[in-house]
């Protein structure tokens, strides 16, 4: 039964953004574009060819907008970029903003993306600064229905006191191909502090409209006082976004990364958000770290709602909890979601939530699979609500865990837990195989069957729920966790004795490195 169950589920694991293809004479020309010398022409490396216009702060509009006589407004170069391939670079300095911004054309795939980029990119940095926005602007930028667009290299800060639902970049009704890479956000304050509704990212689809396509890659996201609202959300149909090598730390959110369904239509920046469902994401090496607050939580990464969702070789540390699936107030699904080679380390209150309390409003969360993590201390804080812990169980079906490692908190209401159980709960179809526990103080770690049951040993877990075959309790003999290295050594009893079945290990550790290195897979995120 138990190789029946491995082999007869497929997780559907979204994969990259596709790529727009080039015809043969294109490429012929991209080639021989590569011969002519750089002072030749406007050519710049990384981006497809077009036209360029330039602005800087001490330009003038009158000016024809090239490198030597750039433009002076943003917003004046974006209505004339208006033919797929155009591109807008911004000189470095500060760019006040008086209103939203917005594109007014769009790319396309034969032409190329329309792109506002900082010039020269990696060099110099162009700024957008919201402290002139009237207090009614939802956004700082607004792409709400454009297609093929490319934001790169620039610094959003500065979006303070907005009275309505708003967001530094604010994507609603249909869009796709959409590119944020390179940038830096932040410093948004909402009018009402904690219980404000900003966002610094948001992607809310329109009724029967779809946001798809979308790439957030080595963007970084600090300093925001969100509120009771998420840092980054993709509610309604939002389809194929891969969300890689982001830095996001040190605000103050509900959530970092938001996924959910709304139950019904919901109105934000002057248009609706549908009652579709996220589905086909990748959240690819991503730091995720110090979201925790008492009045706030702070998760890392949020599944409300969706399904098709791959999270890979992220680290995630000192939130208020580190990853959830599922939610007690809406009523959606969570299913086929992966989480592999991840590290979970010094969550307040959990580390990974699996499925929320039953109840005819909770989300319902199934087909899962949660392969080669790492958990180092979560569950440490000092006060804390039940149900705290490394690993905590709401109601959930057909969850996998194989090869994880779970170093439960030495302190705290969840001294020594590794597996804690949501009150009301049930697991049908759970499978534990091959993981390895420990406690930091070197106490038996503790697990909960059922409610109120606290088994120390794993002796006593296999021997009530016969799960876990094969795993361990023992030291993992990790490499230097006090200064956050949470690898293994040499000597670790978890190399080579993961289960080595076709979807049952991660095919590569946190670092990107090929599974397994020997015989059988390592228990945890990182591979010897």
């Amino acid at each position: 039964p138990v190789l029946s169950y491995l082999f007869g589920r497929r997780s559907q694991i979204p994969q990259p953004m596709r790529a727009p293809t080039l015809p043969l004479l294109s490429l012929v020309l991209l080639a021989l574009s590569a011969l002519v010398p750089s002072g030749l022409g406007q050519g710049f490396p990384g981006f497809p060819e077009g036209r360029e216009f330039y602005v800087a702060p001490n330009g003038n509009n009158a000016d024809p907008g090239t490198l030597q006589k750039p433009w002076k407004t943003v917003s004046f170069a974006l209505r004339r970029a208006n033919l797929p391939g155009d591109k807008v670079f911004l000189r470095s300095g500060v760019y006040p903003l008086t209103n939203t911004l917005r594109f007014w054309h769009d790319g396309a795939e034969a032409g190329g993306p329309i792109t506002l980029a900082t010039y020269p990119l990696d060099v110099e940095r162009a700024v957008l600064d919201g402290n002139n926005l009237p207090p009614n602007a939802s956004a700082m930028l607004d792409l709400s229905g454009r297609r093929f667009i490319d934001i790169k290299g620039l610094e959003l800060r500065n979006m303070r006191k907005s009275v309505v639902p708003h967001a530094m970049v604010l994507v609603g009704g249909r869009a796709d191909h959409l590119r944020f890479l390179g940038n830096v956000f932040h410093t948004l304050e909402p009018f009402n502090g904690y219980q404000g509704s900003g966002r610094v990212l948001a992607f809310l689809a329109g009724p029967s409209q779809t946001i798809e396509e979308v790439e957030i890659a080595d963007n970084e996201i600090f300093e925001c006082l969100i509120g009771k609202a998420p840092l980054v959300e993709f509610a309604g149909r939002v389809e194929a976004v891969n969300f890689t090598e982001n830095l996001v730390r040190d605000n103050e959110t509900q959530a970092a990364l938001l996924l959910r369904r709304p139950e019904k239509l919901q109105p934000f920046g002057g248009g609706l958000i549908g009652t579709g469902s996220p589905r086909d994401f990748l959240f690819r090496s991503n730091t995720i770290q110090r979201h925790a607050d008492a009045l706030l939580g702070g998760t890392g990464i949020w599944i409300a709602a969706g399904s098709d969702v791959l999270i890979q070789r992220n680290r995630l540390s000192d939130n208020w909890i580190g990853l959830r699936l599922g939610s007690s107030s809406s009523a959606s699904d969570v299913r086929d979601v992966r989480i592999e080679s991840n590290f979970v380390e010094r969550s307040l209150y959990q580390g990974i939530a699996l499925g929320a309390a039953p109840g005819p409003a909770a989300t319902r969360v199934d087909s899962i699979d949660v392969i080669s993590n790492t958990w180092y201390d979560n569950g440490r804080g000092l006060q804390l609500p039940s149900d705290a812990g490394s690993l905590v169980l709401g109601q959930a079906g057909q969850l996998r865990l194989i090869g994880n490692l779970v170093v439960a908190a030495s302190s705290g209401p969840a001294q020594n837990l590794a597996i804690a159980r949501v009150t009301g709960s049930t697991n049908p179809g759970i499978l534990l195989v091959t993981n390895l526990y420990w406690s930091l103080n070197g106490q038996p770690p503790i697990f909960e069957p059922l409610d109120g049951l606290l088994l120390p040993g794993l002796s006593l877990w296999q021997a009530v729920t016969g799960q876990d075959l094969g795993s361990l309790q023992a030291n993992p003999l990790l490499s230097l966790p006090s200064a956050g290295d949470l690898t293994i050594t040499g000597a670790s009893p978890a190399r080579d004795v993961a289960l080595t079945l076709a979807g049952t290990y991660a095919l590569t550790d946190f670092f990107g490195q090929p599974r397994p290195s020997g015989s059988f897979a390592d228990i945890g995120a990182h591979e010897f």
